[in-house]
Parts: structure tokens; sequence; C-alpha cells
């Protein structure tokens, strides 16, 4: 989680020793150990939760899919719009004429 080796984890317990004493360390690791548990506990439900709600959308597409029979005839129009519009070829007619 912090990527502390062995060495940097005895350093910060001694510090902790020497700072707050033998009597209300063991409280205070509890209460450390508490609220990393807290952390975990809270990220996992998120991690859940953000899953849950990525993945239903997914789930239901793929149901819809091995649903639904594998008939070409069903599948919508996926072909290119073509390149010429009804726009343009009004146009075309109306430049074709001379004004004079």
């Amino acid at each position: 989680m912090f990527n502390l080796g062995p060495g940097e984890m005895l350093v910060i317990l001694l510090v902790g020793l020497i700072v707050l004493g033998p009597t209300k360390l063991p409280k205070a690791l509890k209460q450390i150990g508490a609220f990393i548990s807290e952390v975990r506990r809270i990220s996992a439900g998120f991690r859940h939760d953000l899953e849950e709600v990525v993945e239903a959308p997914v789930r239901e597409v793929k149901s819809t899919f091995n649903a639904s029979p594998t008939s070409n005839s069903t599948l919508p129009n996926t072909s290119p719009p073509s390149n010429s519009s009804p726009l343009d070829s009004s146009a075309s007619s109306q430049d074709t004429t001379d004004g004079t």
C-alpha cells in the first residue's frame, strides 16, 4: 500500500515509541490498524459499486445479443451514408443555368 520495507517500518516504530512512549504506542497502533481496515473496507465497497455500475449495461447488452436470433435481418442498416446529398444535386442544377 505505502511500499514500506522492514527497515522503514522499524524506524517508524522506534520514532513512535520515542514520541508516544511504551504505554500509548500499542493503543495508537491499534487505532491506526482500525483506520486502515476501515479505509480498505470503504475502498472495496466503492470498487464493487463502481464495477456494478459499469458492468450492468455490458451484461444487459450481452444478454440482448445472446437472446436475439442470429438472423441478419434484425440488425439495423450500418452501411455508411452516401457522399452526395439531395441539396448538392439541386444546387448543381441551379448553377448550370446561365443568368445572361
